[in-house]
This record gives structure tokens, sequence and C-alpha cells, in this order.
């Protein structure tokens, strides 16, 4: 199901002038979030990070491509630090992530990875699936939440990275709660939490 086609969905119960509203909402915030080049890949960025002879000072540094590389690598290991509460500035390593998970692609493309978790959570699983059991109960108990939280990753409002960092990780570790079919009380409360972290005040 294409982005379009869910928000579709989920706008059923809305009628006349408030139904045409939050769809003419939506489309925008979908317009606003489209696939789009972040930049010419080999142009080096630049991050702040904290000096370190002076932590209540932040210097710039030069995010390069070997070093966005390396961040890459380090991806599920960087997101869980950041999710935890950790500073991006606090490393090079987390603040060249932090620009990673903040970026317009990076949000559009988690919105449809969670959209997609829905869609298959009302699909009967094939008898032999190499995928990771999805926590179906869990996921249509808390499927209010879920549309919260692509709601918030698809406002073009600025995005804390703590936030991003949540919904990434309960994404990629199958042995969450997302997938893990006797925490579906756990999948709430990190969905809620995350959804609390993607407020854009929640980093001022």
């Amino acid at each position: 199901m294409s982005a379009e086609g869910y928000y579709r969905a989920n706008l059923h119960d809305l009628k006349g002038e408030e139904r045409r509203s939050a769809h003419q909402q939506r489309r925008r915030a979908r317009q606003s979030m489209r696939l789009r080049p972040e930049g010419p890949t080999l142009r080096a960025t630049t991050l702040l990070v904290f000096n370190p002879d002076n932590s209540e000072h932040l210097v710039p540094r030069c995010n390069r491509a070997c070093a966005r590389i390396l961040a890459r690598l380090l991806a599920s290991s960087l997101d869980r630090q950041l999710a935890q509460g950790r500073a991006p500035e606090s490393s090079f390593l987390l603040a060249s992530r932090a620009q990673v998970l903040v970026s317009p692609v990076m949000r559009f493309a988690l919105a449809q990875s969670w959209n997609n978790i829905l869609v298959q959570s009302r699909t009967r699983p094939a008898v032999r699936n190499p995928r990771v059991p999805l926590n179906r109960a869990g996921i249509m108990a808390h499927e209010s939440d879920i549309c919260e939280m692509v709601n918030a990753l698809t406002d073009p409002a600025p995005t804390p990275a703590r936030g991003m960092a949540m919904a990434s990780t309960l994404l990629s570790d199958g042995t969450g709660p997302l997938y893990d079919g006797r925490r579906s009380t756990a999948l709430g409360v990190a969905l809620r939490e995350a959804i609390l972290q993607l407020d854009p005040s929640a980093s001022l």
C-alpha cells in the first residue's frame, strides 16, 4: 500500500470539511517529505561537536565521506546510543549519524517502513517466511500510536535526533517489542516515548 493509500484508509472516520482539511494537510506533508537527493554525496558537510578542551563550547568539524561510511556501518550501535539520550554533539560519529537521521530522506523512509509494518500486520504470514515474525497483536493494539508516530515523522517541522533514533531502533531490533509477541505492553511504552521525543520541543 502506498503512503497515499495508507493515509486515506486512516481518514475513514472523518466527515465533510474536517475530512477534506485533514487530507490536504497530509498531502502537503507528503509533498514536503518527498524523496529527493540530500546533495552531492561526495561533498563534505559540517558538523558541530563538543570541544574536547571545553565541553561547554561547540566546534565545527568536516564530515567527510569516509566518516559518513563508518557512521553508516555502525548505524545500529549509534542509533541505540542516541535513543538512550546521548547527545549527538558528544562524538563525531554520533553527530554524523544524527545528521542522516534527521534528513528528509530518512524521515520519509522511516515513515514508509512503519506504514509497511501496519500493512504486514494485517496480512496472513507465509508458511515459510525468512523474516522475523511481527508482534501482530501488539501492533494492532497500538495502531493509533504508530499512526501518530508516522504523522510526526512526516511533519515538516524539524525533528530531534533522539526521536528518530528511537523510531529506527524499534524497527531494526529483531529481539525488541515490535517482534516479540510477549512484549505488547513494552511496545506501547516505546512508541509513546518515541512520539514524545519526536516533538520538536523535546530537545529544547
